[in-house]
């Protein structure tokens, strides 16, 4: 067991760590512009801009900025990873005329070039969000990636300003990254094992040797070769791998969006653009990754906005890497809206999937939802979805009673019935505790040996990061811990349906007590809602009565409608 001396020295060695994985090497300043309209590259090029001093103070309720630079790499950098550094706020990022990602609280950093050749230039442009209530706080440290550099959080009330600042382009060093992220696998992972077992006393010899070897005070090129020594010191601890009866965890990225909150409907379509090329950027580095994305309404907006991104999209969707998923056209309330109209986000939702990228959606992928109406497993029977899926129903942080329930058959009032999986969360971390915390939500372990592992950084969009992935590849076959499948949440309800045996049933309503009171607070929406619905039948009846074909219009406004429920 490790000693008070060697925690010690961990944790300061986890402290110490990232901060040296990325080295600035030159600062960037930035000249652009602000403005309430959404424009295009070529046309914010077009725009008279202004420098933009550091600490200069911005920001009103929904505005943007423009920043644009030039970069050389210098030429010290040859041969190392070279990245982009910045602290905008959310934003979206252009290199050489081309999305390559996004800037948000998790995502902080853009490779430039993987092996530099030094001398390299490149033009960058981002389009920076002011925020939702007056501005950009500039809050705590987000520990995820390189905590050194503080990010802005959006609050949901108070007025700040968004702060101008320098950005940069450095080397990052991996080595040391690398080594960073075992010592966290390791050290997270302990945590969860029996003190009395061999495989938790090698672990804590490994990392208590691993202290021994790193030299923190030495000159930098001595301190990365201890790096490499300690990356070797821990690799037999993260080589170990799992007997035959260990539980598998099927990983999905996910970012879930949600279209209508804090923000605006433009927004939301920027935060779209910035998610998705966060996650080919990702898909770039990491191919064994799966991504879903589950809104079709979100494909649209970027095929219509950003029709270069949304070419991208469809190759990595063609090569399985974005698992387009979801079944209705948004993540819709399953409580308040009419039948037809739930039909109808089925309908709407599987005609996009079907026309643009060919597949049938089986899944009904609604992981942020306020419970469920008894109806839905007749509506999905009858409209091609096999199984449902979803996350927040188990949360609790109003009083409510406990889900109690993880995969089962949801039976509806008519008699049908669908497979369910309710994960416990759609978003967040993939340590080890994070994978441990979802498995230990599965309330029949040996009916169901396995779950799905849903992470990523959502509600505001963004997806996974380098981090993320980076643990799950350690993760994959790793002693003492569920095993890690990269795969499409079809197979994970094909496994359970083929190879489990499901006696557990739920019938009629999945009520959430947490969100008792959401409806009575968005009454008068709910009301308009409503009465839309009833519009654009009595149209689509008199249309028919005097044929009329109103088809094109009426759709158009069916769309508006699913899109607000």
């Amino acid at each position: 067991m490790l000693k008070i001396e060697y925690e010690r020295m961990l944790e300061r060695i986890i402290n110490i760590l990232p901060k040296r994985i990325y080295h600035p090497q030159k600062p960037i300043s930035f000249e652009g512009f602000f403005t309430y309209e959404h424009l295009s590259l070529n046309d914010a090029k077009k725009m008279e801009k202004q420098p933009m001093p550091e600490d200069l103070k911005w920001g009103e309720k929904w505005q943007y900025a423009w920043l644009f630079a030039e970069v050389t790499i210098p030429e010290n950098c040859k041969g190392k990873r070279v990245m982009f550094a910045a602290k905008p706020g959310e934003c979206l990022v252009f290199v050489n005329g081309k999305i390559v990602g996004a800037f948000d609280k998790e995502h902080t950093h853009i490779t430039l070039a993987y092996n530099a050749e030094g001398g390299e230039k490149f033009e960058i442009a981002m389009e920076v969000y002011a925020g939702h209530t007056g501005g950009i706080e500039l809050n705590k440290i987000y520990n995820l990636m390189i905590p050194e550099f503080d990010v802005r959080e959006f609050p949901e009330s108070g007025v700040t300003q968004q702060v101008i600042s320098n950005g940069s382009v450095g080397i990052m060093y991996d080595e040391v990254y690398n080594l960073w992220i075992d010592i966290m696998t390791l050290y997270d992972l302990r945590k969860h094992l029996d003190k009395t077992t061999l495989r938790f006393e090698l672990i804590d010899d490994a990392l208590s040797k691993m202290c021994l070897a790193l030299d923190l005070e030495a000159p930098f090129d001595d301190f990365l070769v201890s790096v490499k020594k300690c990356r070797e010191i821990l690799k037999p601890s993260l080589a170990c791998k799992n007997g035959s009866t260990v539980p598998v965890g099927y990983a999905i990225g996910n970012s879930h969006l949600d279209l209508e909150w804090l923000w605006t409907n433009e927004e939301t379509r920027r935060k779209a653009a910035r998610t998705l090329g966060n996650q080919l950027k990702i898909i770039e580095e990491y191919p064994e990754y799966k991504y879903i994305q589950s809104q079709p309404w979100l494909f649209e907006s970027i095929k219509t906005d950003y029709p270069e991104l949304y070419e991208e999209v469809k190759e990595a969707i063609k090569n399985g890497s974005i698992i387009p998923e979801g079944g209705s056209w948004v993540q819709t309330d399953a409580n308040i809206p009419s039948g037809e109209n739930l039909i109808r986000q089925f309908m709407v939702g599987k005609q996009f999937m079907k026309k643009e990228f060919g597949i049938e959606s089986e899944i009904f992928w609604l992981p942020d939802s306020f419970g469920a109406s008894g109806a839905l497993p007749q509506i999905l029977k009858g409209c091609g979805i096999k199984y449902f899926f979803s996350a927040k129903i188990k949360w609790q942080y109003n009083g409510g009673d406990t889900f109690p329930k993880s995969t089962f058959r949801w039976q509806g009032i008519d008699g049908s019935e669908v497979l369910t999986h309710i994960s416990g969360d759609y978003a967040g971390r993939s340590m080890p505790s994070n994978v441990f915390e979802k498995w230990n939500m599965n309330d029949k372990k040996a009916e169901v040996p396995a779950f799905l592992f849903t992470y990523g950084c959502g509600d505001g969009g963004g997806g996974a990061t380098r981090t993320h992935l980076e643990y799950l590849r350690r993760e994959q076959d790793l002693e003492g811990m569920p095993a890690i499948k990269h795969s499409s949440p079809v197979d994970f309800f094909e496994f359970v349906e083929n190879e489990c045996d499901v006696k557990e049933k739920m019938v009629g309503e999945l009520y959430y007590s947490e969100h008792r009171g959401t409806y009575t607070i968005q009454a008068e929406t709910k009301r308009l809602n409503r009465k839309s619905e009833f519009a654009l039948r009595d149209a689509e009846f008199w249309s028919a009565l005097l044929k009329y074909n109103s088809k094109s219009e009426t759709d158009k406004l069916w769309k508006t409608v699913l899109f607000n429920d």
